[in-house]
């Protein structure tokens, strides 16, 4: 009769048949078991003590436990000869031990007690069902996979929480809100919670780890408070996601965007700060929709895979590829096929394999190296080469026409600086040599301006002679406006490109 009578239980249990079972228990550490009348309770209150043997009881013995309340209980420290949950045998005080509640597909509503401070490894991971856990203010440290593929619906991690393994809240298809303060958020911290649509970051985050919100389609937009602390974007970080907006504009003391930080997401524009000095490799790669993007003028290359497939791009290809840029990587700009014209900056001397492939909108390509740059494989594969016209210097044409892949171009060569201001009969000529700003007029300069394009006024002079000069090697940009008057009044604008 006791075996018809347990099985019974099971099956109305299954049908959800079964009301409420409440018990309220007074525990010592290590004897729960003895102590829970009923294997099938519901809703269970512990107060007194408890240790990891009471919580290997309650998440493997008490498979129909809904909600349980431990706000009246202490978490002791135990040490074992063997493990007792996960694989250690030492469990520590205020921790909930790793695996304590792994899998346990009832309980749905959980309150820890105030000093708790750990969440062990895979503490509540797959716990499908549970919704609520009261009592986190005091955590300051997660273990990997702490709450993973749980249903909880926010997160709070407060600047306190010091301690975080890997995919913390990763898989929480029910998260919709989080709040991070931080200081390190963990790698794959929010990883695949396809309905966290909101991310409130304080100012005291300086990393977002590896995949820390990767595949989350509903993340739309980020912002980065103004003082914000962030050093790194970690590899990963938002590859996959559904962010359109993303302000970094703000970020000056971000140093690193790790690889594919940002790939394959519907970003539309990216400004990144003037202190960035390393951007990993892909970091944009497929951001289709992006239409705006401005790399740090300190950068030195254009790593691999950067903007491959960012066909929307929208460029002013005087700037786009800065003056000391020496290496453009491979399949950097792939598929760019809208651009119709290209300038390497005279200070490249390697385009990697298939950097510019695919690139068949190109009427115009612009060589300034008098050196040529080195090139990987099938730089320019897809490109009608001898249809587009290879612009270089006279003193570097044989050079270029003797050259692997850049004699397949239509070589031209460009005019000198003294062989323009010869052909040019305006009363007022200007041009770069090297670094170097030349005017030369017809008659005394009275007054010379030099603004970058934003108006900022860089260098001006007076009473130059017939001829100026402005050493131009420390100004930003790679575009300018020129303002000439000369002594009988006539004026003279000019927009310059380095």
């Amino acid at each position: 009769m006791i075996r018809i009578k347990a099985k019974l239980t099971l099956a109305l249990l299954a049908m959800g048949l079964l009301t409420a079972r409440a018990e309220q228990v007074e525990n010592v550490a290590g004897t729960l078991a003895d102590r829970v009348e009923d294997l099938a309770v519901t809703q269970l209150t512990v107060t007194g003590t408890v240790d990891a043997r009471d919580f290997k009881f309650m998440g493997q013995q008490l498979t129909a436990l809904q909600q349980l309340d431990l706000s009246g209980a202490t978490i002791e420290a135990l040490e074992t000869v063997a493990p007792v949950l996960g694989t250690s045998s030492s469990y520590a005080a205020g921790e909930v031990p790793p695996m304590a509640f792994f899998g346990h597909t009832a309980l749905n509503e959980m309150t820890l007690p105030e000093t708790v401070t750990s969440i062990g490894e895979g503490a509540f991971a797959g716990c499908s069902l549970l919704a609520t856990i009261n009592g986190l203010e005091n955590v300051t440290s997660y273990g990997d996979y702490a709450l993973s593929a749980s249903s909880i619906t926010s997160l709070d991690l407060p600047a306190t929480v010091t301690t975080m393994g890997t995919g913390v809240a990763a898989r929480c298809a029910a998260l919709t809100t989080a709040t991070v303060a931080a200081p390190a958020l963990g790698e794959a911290a929010f990883k695949d919670c396809t309905s966290l649509s909101s991310v409130t970051l304080a100012p005291s985050v300086e990393t977002l780890g590896a995949e820390a919100f990767a595949g989350d389609a509903a993340l739309t937009s980020v912002e980065f408070p103004q003082g914000t602390a962030l050093t790194v974007i970690g590899e990963k970080a938002f590859m996959g996601s559904g962010v359109e907006s993303i302000n970094l504009q703000d970020c000056d003391n971000l140093k690193t965007v790790g690889m594919w930080a940002l790939a394959n997401t519907p970003v539309q524009s990216v400004v990144l700060p003037q202190g960035v000095q390393e951007v990993g490799t892909g970091a944009f790669f497929y951001d289709t929709q992006l239409q705006q993007v401005s790399l740090p003028e300190g950068i030195s290359s254009i790593g691999d895979f950067l903007l491959a497939g960012d066909n929307s791009v929208v460029v002013d290809e005087a700037e786009f590829l800065p003056e000391g840029i020496t290496t453009v990587g491979d399949y950097a700009l792939y598929n760019w096929d809208q651009l119709t014209s290209v300038i390497v900056p005279s200070s490249v001397n390697y385009i990697g394999t298939k950097a510019m492939a695919g690139m068949t909108g190109l009427t115009t390509v612009s060589a300034k190296p008098e050196t040529v740059p080195e090139l990987g494989d099938s730089v320019w594969a897809g490109v009608d080469q001898p249809s587009i016209p290879l612009k270089v210097s006279k003193s570097a044409a044989d050079s270029y026409r003797a050259a692997d892949q850049w004699k397949e171009f239509r070589i031209e060569t460009i005019k000198t600086a003294v062989e323009e201001l010869a052909a040019n009969e305006a009363n007022v000529k200007a041009y770069f040599d090297a670094t170097m700003l030349v005017v030369a007029a017809s008659e005394p300069i009275a007054s010379l301006e030099v603004y970058a394009l934003n108006g900022v006024l860089l260098n001006s002079l007076s009473n130059a002679g017939l001829t100026a000069t402005v050493d131009t090697v420390n100004f930003g940009g790679n575009v300018y406006m020129v303002n000439v008057v000369l002594e009988s009044g006539a004026k003279k604008v000019f927009k310059l490109a380095r």
